[in-house]
């Protein structure tokens, strides 16, 4: 389900990421809001329930709107760590900040060492091709 948005060019996009990425759309929540209410600087929000993947896309984010391109970018970057929750590579644990990743367990490391980051930043670049 895709709410908070009336374009239809983002919502296709969506649809094709999920199913380059064999993702069941009826597994995936996706939520267009204006902005992080805790985290003002956040593009996007991922979170997973052992079933089903909610996913938050902020229109605003370092004070200012973002851009089509933006969207699109920060879409495939979180339906990226959705991929990964679904097919088990990423889990929650239960102690904050320490995660699972293909069966590693990973604690206090900075994001931009965190394998599942680094993946989903490398797709990035690719986001054209799902138009």
């Amino acid at each position: 389900m895709i709410k908070g948005t009336r374009s239809e060019a983002l919502k296709q996009f969506a649809l094709n990421v999920m199913y380059a990425y064999d993702i069941i759309e009826e597994d995936v929540e996706i939520n267009f809001e204006d902005r992080h209410w805790l985290v003002p600087d956040a593009y996007g929000y991922t979170s997973y329930d052992d079933s089903n993947v909610c996913i938050d896309i902020y229109r605003n984010a370092q004070g200012r709107r973002l851009t089509f391109d933006e969207l699109r970018i920060s879409l495939l970057h979180e339906l990226t760590h959705a991929k990964q929750f679904l097919k088990g590579e990423l889990q929650y644990t239960d102690k904050v900040g320490t995660m699972v990743w293909k069966g590693c367990r990973y604690e206090g490391i900075p994001a931009h060492e965190q394998p599942w980051e680094i993946e989903a930043y490398s797709v990035e670049k690719d986001f054209k091709k799902f138009k």
